[in-house]
């Protein structure tokens, strides 16, 4: 999705009878599902088409209740353990399970679509490779979140999962520490664990698993709560990384709501506001999205004008509201935004 923004004038509060002059709405450009989840969702997809037996995924595809649901409308069931899987096809989120629920799957002769995102299979490997190289591990990340469970699963269980630099001196550790992250992390929590970390032992290895997308989020998200008087930021209630953007734009002392779609915006937010901005989560659908650009261009008055950004990529589209119509703007380039490359972040310090 291309950042852009759009310009109301004579925007009136549902209700309210209050009126701005002008409101700049800016959306952001990283918002929309993220490379995994987008990966995830179309071998999703492909399975559901060509199965012709019952396809499930091993809990919700991603934290979305409303993609989840439309993912269910497409014939991709929800099963929320492997007791009641006996045949058909099983996808496994993006989030990766444990090895050995892998294992059991395949015993019972389902067709198994592994769709764990490959940031996440990458960490996975890496966790088992300190392990195998007998460095006592740290994961920084949630514990409860199901990600930061199959790393754990991966590595043996020998892994201690911190939240950040306060649960690190409860822990023993050897003095060959081995530090890698939950993909959706912010960096300075990673940052910090390290830095504890460097003043403690004689050899520190840290390869920095935050996904590039993540951080590319989180920085669009600081940037433009800075500028802006109400923010809207987009995603499941379970989202993490959702959470995060939440917590980063209120960090910023930007007015933030959290919503998950269209329905749940109120006019009252929007009243005397002079600049929004709309960010979605990783797990957020361009759907969604759009329902809420639009929901809050249903707020203005009719003959309003607004620029809003092309989500898919052809350039920037002018909306004229009482002709109903969009008509595309030259100069806006058409060229994609390519993922993030799977190169290896390795630093490793020693004492001498």
């Amino acid at each position: 999705m291309r950042s852009g923004s759009w310009r109301r004038a004579g925007m009136s509060a549902e209700g309210r009878g209050r009126k701005t002059t002008r409101l700049e709405v800016d959306v952001a450009g990283e918002s929309g599902f993220c490379f995994g989840v987008r990966r995830a969702v179309r071998l999703a997809m492909k399975a559901s088409h060509r199965a012709g037996r019952p396809v499930h995924s091993l809990g919700p595809l991603m934290h979305n209740p409303q993609e989840v649901s439309r993912l269910e409308d497409e014939g991709i069931r929800v099963a929320r353990s492997t007791s009641g899987l006996r045949s058909g096809v099983v996808i496994v989120r993006s989030h990766g399970v444990e090895p050995r629920i892998l294992e059991r799957l395949r015993s019972r002769g389902l067709t198994v679509v592994d769709a764990t995102c490959p940031f996440v299979r990458k960490a996975q490997k890496l966790a088992l490779k300190l392990v195998n190289s007998g460095y006592s591990v740290i994961l920084v990340g949630d514990r409860e979140h199901p990600e930061v469970r199959s790393i754990v699963a991966y590595a043996g269980g020998k892994v201690s999962v911190v939240e950040g630099p306060g649960d690190l001196d409860a822990l023993r550790l050897t003095r060959r520490i081995g530090i890698l992250s939950q993909t959706t992390q912010p960096v300075e929590n990673l940052a910090r664990v390290v830095a504890w970390a460097v003043e403690r032992a004689d050899e520190v290895k840290v390869y920095n698993t935050v996904c590039l997308a993540t951080v590319r989020r989180q920085d669009e998200a600081r940037r433009m709560a800075r500028k802006a008087d109400l923010v809207l930021v987009v995603g499941g209630r379970a989202s993490a990384n959702t959470k995060r953007l939440v917590e980063i734009c209120r960090e910023e002392g930007a007015e933030t709501h959290h919503i998950e779609s269209a329905r749940e915006l109120k006019a009252g937010w929007l009243a005397g506001k002079h600049r929004a901005a709309i960010i979605g989560g990783a797990s957020t659908p361009r759907w969604i999205i759009d329902g809420v650009r639009d929901r809050v261009f249903s707020f203005t008055r009719p003959g309003c004008r607004a620029r809003i950004p092309n989500t898919f990529g052809k350039g920037d589209r002018t909306w004229n509201r009482s002709k109903a119509r969009m008509r595309h703007s030259p100069g806006t380039s058409s060229k994609r935004r390519s993922r993030p490359k799977n190169s290896k972040r390795e630093t490793s310090l020693r004492k001498r």
